[in-house]
């Protein structure tokens, strides 16, 4: 099986970020053609985050967080195997470093997870650096992992691209203050698109949508 052609990273509507790209100073890359119907589905335990979901935000002012107050993400030596189970549970992973990142403003780990080429994943890291200098939170922020579906998969080439299944909590953003400058609905049942590669023993993010 070929690969599917890399994924091109949206700044607008995309349910990663949020909000986030509203405060990018570049402009929108084109957005990806749709993804493909799935052709299997891996099911994996997440494993719990560093904060609960949200169901309503609550107008009170949040301390920022810092990644000291934080441990970094560990990941499961299970997504370190080159099968579907190991790529499914290395998106969860990818999931669990961004949410380190949303938390504490250190893009450094997921930067570490993704090739130097993923336009998708240097964009959510670049905007995450930018909302840090600006002292921008978002406390209730998690994104919750409930699952994958396994669009394409080469063993031989080590690649999958995978639907992740996701739960959005309602959030506000604050700014350096504590004040709320905008809020976000709940976005339950959400999904985005990761296309992953084996190299080096391990997988790695190679496109983000």
């Amino acid at each position: 099986m070929t690969p599917a052609r890399p994924l091109v990273a949206t700044a607008a509507g995309t349910v990663l970020l949020g909000l986030l790209a509203a405060c990018s100073h570049g402009q929108p890359p084109v957005p990806a053609p749709a993804a493909p119907a799935p052709t299997a589905t891996v099911a994996v335990t997440p494993q719990p985050e560093h904060a609960a979901e949200a169901p309503e935000v609550s107008d009170s002012q949040t301390l920022p967080v810092t990644a000291s107050q934080i441990s970094t993400p560990a990941q499961d030596d299970r997504a370190k195997v080159q099968d579907e189970t190991g790529a499914s549970l290395f998106a969860a992973y990818f999931l669990q470093t961004l949410n380190y990142a949303r938390a504490t403003g250190d893009s450094s780990p997921l930067r570490s997870i993704s090739v130097e080429s993923c336009t998708g994943c240097e964009f959510y890291a670049d905007v995450i650096d930018e909302y840090h200098e600006r002292g921008y939170t978002t406390p209730q922020f998690v994104l919750q992992f409930t699952g994958t579906d396994i669009d394409a998969w080469d063993a031989t080439a080590g690649y999958a691209r995978l639907t992740v299944l996701v739960d959005r909590p309602a959030y506000n953003t604050l700014d350096r203050n504590g004040s709320i400058i905008s809020s976000d609905g709940a976005a339950p049942d959400s999904k985005f698109w990761i296309e992953v590669t084996w190299r080096q023993e391990q997988w790695m993010a190679l496109e983000v949508e």
